[in-house]
């Protein structure tokens, strides 16, 4: 209507005023400089659990190696003193044999000696 021409135009740029601002990149980035904030927070609660967990992997495989390292330390002793155990008996065996053998020699040779005597005479 021609009496509202002026105050209809005031009330809508009103209008359109109030709706700028409640809608304006103003509330918008507040909200999503909050939704950054919260991912980046989330990101770095989430990142450092992940440096955690690795720690205690690094750690728990560490201790594990090193559970290898010396299970396999004490192997190889053990076979070294195995080792040495059985050259020991070997040679202990050797040395008995020998004295066997020695003896054995020894005592044909005197049994041949004295088949020989008794021939000669």
């Amino acid at each position: 209507s021609p009496g509202r021409g002026s105050q209809g135009r005031e009330h809508s740029a009103d209008c359109c005023r109030r709706r700028a601002k409640s809608s304006s990149g103003a509330q918008l980035p507040v909200s999503a400089a909050d939704t950054l904030d919260q991912a980046r927070r989330s990101l770095e609660v989430a990142g450092e659990e992940l440096l955690t967990r690795a720690r205690g992997e690094m750690e728990r495989q560490s201790a594990v190696a090193q559970a290898w390292r010396t299970a396999l330390g004490a192997e190889a002793e053990a076979r070294k003193a195995a080792g040495r155990q059985l050259s020991e008996a070997l040679e202990e065996r050797l040395e008995a044999a020998e004295g066997q053998l020695a003896a054995e020699v020894s005592a044909t040779a005197s049994s041949s000696a004295a088949a020989l005597a008794a021939l000669v005479e």
